[in-house]
């Protein structure tokens, strides 16, 4: 039977909508992992492991080269995987996150949903709480951008997206364009446009997440706060733009009235 945090894995393996949701859990959750204290000793009587403590951490090599940390959402899991009896801890995901720091990792490695965990994805996640880092650029002098609306709808990831702002009531509305900065890549790009309740650096990057992994294949996205008409990319969505995702009524009042922030 499925705990929690691996049925919300399923879900978001098939729905990229759920994977802020699924990295938010994880963080909460505690994990199996292959290994055992140096010395056993040091262990307390309800099986917690004091600060400070010497770990063996067992490594498993891959078919394509890499080196992995495996780690599993439940004993069940590791069991089925490994296949054979091994030593191992529970340990809050986040700790063995600070503690792998720099490793390549996998989650649920050979089961039927899993994901890997770079390095840089793993920095993000203890640093910020979510997986991929902003990369935001402030235009400090004017420069001439192509604005128009794309030729090709990306169905999906606009799909994920509508499913994303519903359980985002912080999001006010949003718009899809189409820009080409040359100075920055020499290839068009989708623009999502969104309208947000607060300046929310994790939102925006969860919404860069969705939009990232559900765009067409070989072609980029940008997201951009629309703040007002003052900016020319604000100005042109806003003006010539219609929305694909407004919040409904209903959910502007719960908002008021509940204080949801997301």
């Amino acid at each position: 039977m499925k705990n929690k945090l691996e049925d919300l894995l399923s879900r978001a393996a098939v729905d990229a909508s759920l994977r802020p949701d699924f990295i938010s859990l994880l963080l909460q959750s505690n994990v199996y992992v292959i290994g055992h204290v140096q010395d056993d000793s040091l262990v307390m009587a309800d099986n917690t492991i004091p600060a400070g403590s010497k770990l063996a951490i067992h490594h498993l090599d891959f078919s394509d080269g890499v080196r992995r940390i495996p780690f599993f959402t439940s004993l069940n899991s590791l069991q089925r995987s490994i296949g054979e009896e091994v030593q191992y801890m529970l340990i809050p995901a986040k700790s063995f996150f600070e503690i792998t720091l720099g490793a390549e990792l996998v989650l649920n490695p050979g089961l039927e949903y899993g994901k890997g965990f770079t390095p840089q994805e793993v920095e993000s996640i203890i640093r910020y709480g979510y997986a991929g880092r902003i990369h935001s650029e402030e235009v400090e002098s004017s420069r001439k951008v192509l604005l128009g609306v794309p030729s090709h709808y990306p169905d999906k990831m606009i799909e994920a997206l509508n499913r994303f702002f519903i359980k985002r009531p912080a999001v006010r509305e949003a718009r899809l364009g189409w820009m080409h900065d040359p100075v920055r890549n020499s290839k068009p790009a989708y623009l999502v446009g969104v309208v947000i309740k607060s300046d929310d650096r994790k939102l925006v990057s969860e919404i860069g997440h969705v939009a990232s992994d559900t765009v067409p294949a070989g072609e980029f996205v940008d997201i951009v706060l629309m703040k007002g008409r003052e900016d020319g990319v604000s100005r042109f969505l806003l003006d010539e733009v219609e929305p694909f995702y407004r919040q409904s009524f209903l959910l502007k009042v719960k908002s008021f009235l509940f204080g949801w922030q997301k």
